[in-house]
């Protein structure tokens, strides 16, 4: 049990650092839009990442080496103790923010996709690219002829 508590509350650890760095990513995509604090943001998820998935596999391989399916299964076969209700309540907390991580990696790569969207915009309005009309007299005109098919005789 001591070992299922352990990896819950590294987990958990994990998972609220997770919180914190998405939030100061998200604060930082939302208040300037040159990225100024995203990449050292984004290296420091980049260095959690890695150990919350170490942390879950350490996790699975006690599950399979118990012949248990999950975590509350193998709780429940446990007798009542503070260890057991210590670990049902870190389980609950885990539950409780994996969603949370979730909804804020949605938002963190929506606030980029718009980001290299205005990025995208701003290298158009600086090379002056333009999009002649798609559409009518002036999109069928030829550039070497200026004649268009609408002038054509038939």
């Amino acid at each position: 049990m001591k070992e299922v508590i352990k990896n819950l509350r590294e987990q958990l650890f994990l998972l609220r650092r997770m919180i914190e760095l998405l939030d100061e990513l998200i604060g930082d995509l939302r208040q300037s839009s040159s990225g100024d604090g995203v990449i050292s943001t984004v290296h420091s998820i980049e260095s959690v990442m890695p150990e919350l998935s170490k942390a879950d596999v350490r996790l699975q391989e006690f599950l399979e080496a118990t012949n248990v399916d999950s975590i509350s299964a193998y709780i429940d076969r446990q007798a009542d103790s503070v260890e057991s209700s210590v670990a049902r309540r870190l389980m609950a907390q885990v539950g409780a923010l994996q969603p949370k991580v979730q909804r804020k990696l949605i938002t963190a790569s929506m606030l980029l996709v718009n980001s290299k969207k205005f990025i995208d915009f701003n290298l158009n309005v600086m090379s002056r690219a333009s999009v002649g009309p798609t559409y009518g007299k002036s999109a069928m005109t030829t550039a070497r002829s200026e004649r268009s098919i609408f002038n054509a005789n038939v």
